[in-house]
């Protein structure tokens, strides 16, 4: 990173046997007196095994991700009833079974 006047461009010249893409934004913010240049370099493509490691966790949404949405469900269920401290009545179950079934129907109108 480099500050500059705007007037400056020496900054800005091509380097033989260089690949570099500069940005140029002015600065300081609001007063604008100044450019700020902002240098890169082009790097060799990496592929996808190398940038995101891969772990047992996430190979088991990616296979399952009807269980994953499921898992998700009961964990935001087991919370709200952490939360709420309500007794479980007769109605509570069949609240529950009325969400499920209508989730499975959701689930089958989506393609995954």
């Amino acid at each position: 990173m480099l500050v500059v006047l705007p007037d400056e461009t020496s900054p800005l010249a091509i380097e033989e046997g260089k690949d570099y893409c500069t940005l140029v934004t002015c600065t300081p913010y609001g007063v604008n007196t100044h450019r700020l240049l902002v240098r890169g370099h082009r790097v060799a493509e990496a592929s996808a095994a190398d940038i995101l490691p891969r772990d047992s966790f996430t190979d088991w949404i990616a296979a399952n991700p009807m269980m994953a949405v499921l898992a998700v469900m009961l964990v935001l269920l087991m919370i709200t009833f952490a939360v709420t401290r309500k007794q479980v009545t007769i109605q509570s179950p069949l609240k529950v079974t009325i969400i499920l079934l209508f989730f499975r129907d959701f689930m089958q109108n989506i393609d995954l």
